[in-house]
């Protein structure tokens, strides 16, 4: 989120959505404030998370049609996060605030269950998480919305999105080349039906908790229409490189036992589900880098440069080690062995 935004909400406006949603004002504990405000939400016995986004950072028609994505993957089966509408039946409430905008809120359930963190690597959740990134890609091959209210979306969140130059200081524009090295690698890849799909874009174990043995998956703010290497190549950013690029988390594992645990139990996992036959697992690395330069100018574009705390200076200097860095994340002997278990 545009950290101009932040100055922009106010207790005004989570009042107004309170009252939409006849909620005393009390009841409203901020839990986190990064692409969007959120609070938990505890009232007569019910616990909620109320989730408000500007529309620059998502307008109400691709809310509209992350709702509907949603809805497509409970109707096949797959264990997803319930929407509660508002009195008025409104899944979504807006709230206009001028010239400056409009700001969204939607009310979620609150998940009860284990949840997984990512600081310690285990089997079972390692499994889970390659199980539920396998039948998302799996499903969402059939899904094709007869609106077109959610396509752009990969179009909105290209990295000319973010500005890179009105946020990143002169002297970092060189991650802008870099993302435009890889994009246009990326781009060299054909696009079909099997391999173009609604992506969830932020699949990991903090994003899912354990339900009755199974993953109810949450956190769908980045989703869009991209390729299906965009999810396989941020489960593996996270798994070989989470250490250096966020600091205080640490598996505790050398980047060879992680990668060997990544394909004794995700692997097998996704193959269950997916056709990994489908990836272009030469391009990978393009993919890491494009979403590491991402992730990089979406820090600037969030926070106060002038102001940035330990954790955040500590993980750009991670991004830059990677950007800037000759060695691929992934090695040649370490794709060769994924393509290996593919067939």
């Amino acid at each position: 989120m545009e950290f101009e935004i932040h100055d922009l909400f106010d207790q005004n406006i989570l009042n107004e959505f309170l009252r939409r949603y006849q909620l005393p004002e009390d009841s409203a504990t901020l839990i986190r404030k990064n692409n969007n405000f959120a609070y938990e939400i505890k009232h007569r016995h019910n616990n909620w998370i109320l989730r408000i986004t500007h529309d620059r950072q998502k307008s109400y028609e691709l809310l509209l049609g992350e709702l509907h994505a949603m809805d497509f993957l409970k109707q096949n089966g797959i264990k997803v996060v319930e929407t509660i509408p508002s009195p008025s039946g409104n899944h979504i409430e807006s709230f206009d605030v001028g010239h400056k905008g409009s700001f969204h809120a939607l009310l979620y359930e609150k998940i009860d269950g284990e949840k997984y963190e990512l600081r310690q690597m285990t089997p079972e959740m390692l499994y889970h998480w390659g199980e539920i990134t396998g039948k998302l890609h799996s499903v969402f091959r059939r899904y094709s919305p007869g609106r077109k209210i959610i396509q752009h979306r990969e179009e909105e969140w290209h990295y000319e999105f973010l500005d890179p130059k009105k946020y990143l200081p002169e002297s970092k524009q060189w991650v802008i080349e870099k993302y435009q090295e890889n994009r246009a690698q990326i781009e060299t890849i054909s696009q079909t039906e099997a391999n173009y799909i609604f992506v969830h874009n932020d699949i990991q174990p903090s994003n899912f908790i354990k339900r009755d043995n199974e993953p109810v998956l949450f956190d769908f703010d980045d989703s869009h229409f991209n390729y299906i290497e965009t999810d396989t190549a941020q489960a593996l950013l996270l798994v070989l490189d989470t250490p250096s690029l966020y600091p205080f988390r640490n598996w505790g594992l050398s980047r060879d036992e992680a990668f060997e645990l990544f394909c004794q139990h995700y692997w097998p996992a996704y193959y269950q589900q997916a056709n990994p036959s489908l990836l272009q697992f030469d391009l990978l690395n393009a993919f890491i880098y494009r979403r590491v330069a991402i992730l990089y100018t979406n820090y600037y574009r969030s926070f106060d440069s002038s102001n940035f705390n330990e954790y955040i200076r500590r993980g750009l200097n991670g991004f830059e080690d990677l950007l800037l860095n000759e060695t691929p994340v992934i090695s040649a002997t370490q794709l060769d062995r994924l393509k290996s278990l593919s067939h």
